[in-house]
């Protein structure tokens, strides 16, 4: 199924619509190659398209750049990043790069003391150079929210087998029946309030595996904000940097 969008119309732009049996929930996605897409679970039949388009204008204007002379689609350009804040851990570090044969092999050098990150070889390979930057990420994540699930844990006395960090596309985290814990890396770059708030959903799940009324209740005590912080969520992709979003 596909919208087609008129010239004089503003919103929303064009998006293709795409029935998948892996997912879970209905989510939003953008390529290069597939522009906007509507993905939506198998067996979901009835689906608000206006409404999750409005809920997330922010962030498909961010990544589409729109403008009436671009339509019906255009992926504006997105150059190089040269800086990554983590707002979560409150670190900012920088990224350089330094090029060199096409054939070389492309390499992350880690300068902790000056907080860079220095990219050499081809590194006019944008692709690969987003893969290493994310794969960075996911080790950072992992030595800064396990430590912290820990405190936490400790804290509320609820207790967890194993932390992993994962790269999910759709969800921020997850708790299983054998109480290990997913996080999504892209934490790091969330407010410290709003990656907190995950961490506290994850651990209550190890107590009340669904949404209960004792869960509710339970994670109500341990973040008093959580519905408000729970709204937050839903429009946090505007807080991730272009280059990330754009895969």
């Amino acid at each position: 199924m596909s919208i087609e969008l008129n010239d004089s119309e503003i919103w929303p732009p064009h998006y293709t619509i795409r029935r998948s049996l892996k997912a879970r929930r209905t989510f939003l996605q953008i390529s290069p190659t597939h522009g906007l897409e509507i993905v939506i679970p198998e067996r979901q039949r009835s689906v608000n398209i206006p409404k999750i388009l409005n809920e997330k204008r922010r962030w498909i204007e961010k990544i589409l750049g729109l403008q009436p002379k671009n339509f019906p689609f255009h992926i504006k350009s997105i150059a190089r990043p040269h800086l990554i804040e983590c707002q979560a851990i409150s670190e900012t570090w920088k990224i350089a790069y330094q090029g060199s044969n096409l054939t070389t092999a492309i390499k992350l050098i880690n300068m902790d003391s000056e907080k860079t990150l220095l990219l050499t070889g081809n590194v006019e390979d944008f692709s690969t150079c987003q893969k290493i930057l994310i794969k960075w990420l996911i080790k950072k994540a992992k030595i800064h929210l396990a430590p912290w699930l820990q405190y936490l844990s400790a804290l509320t006395k609820l207790e967890f087998n194993r932390m992993i960090i994962r790269g999910q596309s759709t969800l921020w985290g997850s708790c299983n029946a054998k109480k290990i814990i997913s996080l999504n890396y892209k934490l790091l770059f969330l407010p410290r309030s709003l990656a907190e708030h995950v961490l506290l959903h994850e651990l209550c799940h190890t107590k009340y595996l669904n949404h209960s009324q004792d869960f509710w209740q339970l994670f109500k005590n341990l973040d008093p904000h959580c519905i408000e912080n729970k709204k937050f969520l839903k429009t946090a992709e505007h807080y991730f940097p272009d280059w990330l979003a754009v895969l």
